[in-house]
């Protein structure tokens, strides 16, 4: 059996890291465009791109062999906002109608307490994760204080020559992101070596003024409503928070309607808070979409963490009959979408 193409590029060339698998996906985006554009209104080019940056960057973007070390991590995530840039170009060019944006997995990070590193620990892991791609998405160019660190850990190899130039060039219509929690960080955690991309990874600590998931996941409504106004304050771009829920482990038996009143709750605290953020902090908002309508393999293809509205008969390893059940937070949800937002209780 011939095997497939975006497992030989992550295979032969270790996916993004190279910049052959980079005008690959480059060229392959382009076409989509060619076939599409016009049709198809507004595009993002990678999903939660900043997610390169921390240590998912090496699943998710196809790296196989070899040391995972942070020049590789720096390499993936200027590889792909190099390819970002292009196509973005690429798009006004041939379809000045159609809009594009850069999407952030946005990290809202709190110190743990008002110790002072805590705060500098919660402001910098802020810069790398999150800062440095707004940056780049909205200015053109990157975090002076990452380029800074980069610098000094002999990591500008990563970015090849007129990299740099192509990014200035372009230019985002609107910021999207996904938003699902807050974290705490503990400065205590960290050691004088801790790269600044792994301080999530190292340095997370429950937040005791949060409740969580069964995930881990804190959940609050109120960093919602903080990420839309700076953001919005910050990049003079219309905001579109396009991912936004919570997984919940479910089981329907004998097709019966789910109460995950669990879920209408998260939701009706988090379009609260996005109305809020639109009504009283003037946060320039173009939609927003939950995550998601039906039940669909989470993450890293597990149907036991649940976000849909629309309980989907399956697990990971039963297919069952496929069926479609609408759970309570549907019938919540239709209401919420004829009301425009209205009635939300």
């Amino acid at each position: 059996m011939q095997q497939k193409k975006p497992h030989l590029l992550a295979e032969k060339y270790n996916g993004f890291s190279s910049r052959y698998v980079t005008q690959a996906f480059t060229k392959f985006a382009k076409a989509v465009i060619d076939r599409y554009g016009g049709q198809v209104k507004y595009w993002l080019s990678f999903n939660e791109q900043n997610g390169f940056f921390f240590e998912p960057g090496f699943d998710n973007t196809g790296f196989i062999n070899g040391e995972r070390d942070l020049l590789t991590l720096y390499t993936i995530a200027n590889n792909t906002m190099v390819a970002h840039a292009e196509i973005a170009n690429y798009l006004h060019a041939h379809y000045p109608n159609d809009q594009i944006g850069g999407m952030l997995a946005y990290q809202e990070f709190y110190p743990a307490t008002s110790h002072p590193q805590d705060v500098f620990a919660a402001r910098k892991a802020s810069e790398f994760i999150n800062q440095h791609f707004v940056d780049a998405f909205t200015k053109g160019h990157y975090s002076a204080e990452v380029l800074q660190y980069m610098q000094n850990h002999d990591l500008m190899s990563s970015i090849q020559p007129n990299d740099l130039a192509l990014i200035a060039s372009h230019h985002n219509d609107f910021l999207a992101f996904s938003y699902y929690y807050t974290v705490a960080l503990d400065h205590t955690k960290l050691t004088p070596n801790t790269p600044p991309n792994y301080y999530m990874r190292d340095a997370s600590v429950p937040n005791p003024y949060l409740e969580s998931s069964e995930w881990g996941w804190q959940i609050d409504a109120l960093g919602f409503r903080n990420v839309l106004t700076k953001l919005s304050n910050e990049t003079a771009l219309p905001i579109f928070p396009i991912e936004n829920g919570i997984g919940i482990r479910e089981e329907s038996l004998n097709h019966e309607v789910i109460q995950d009143d669990e879920r209408i709750a998260y939701h009706c605290d988090h379009i609260q808070a996005l109305k809020d953020a639109v009504d009283e902090d003037g946060a320039h908002v173009m939609g927003y979409l939950g995550w998601g309508l039906i039940d669909i393999p989470s993450s890293k293809g597990d149907m036991t963490k649940r976000y849909g509205v629309a309980y989907v008969n399956r697990t990971n390893h039963d297919l069952k009959d496929l069926a479609r059940i609408p759970k309570a937070s549907f019938y919540w949800l239709q209401k919420v979408i004829q009301s425009n937002g209205e009635q939300l209780d």
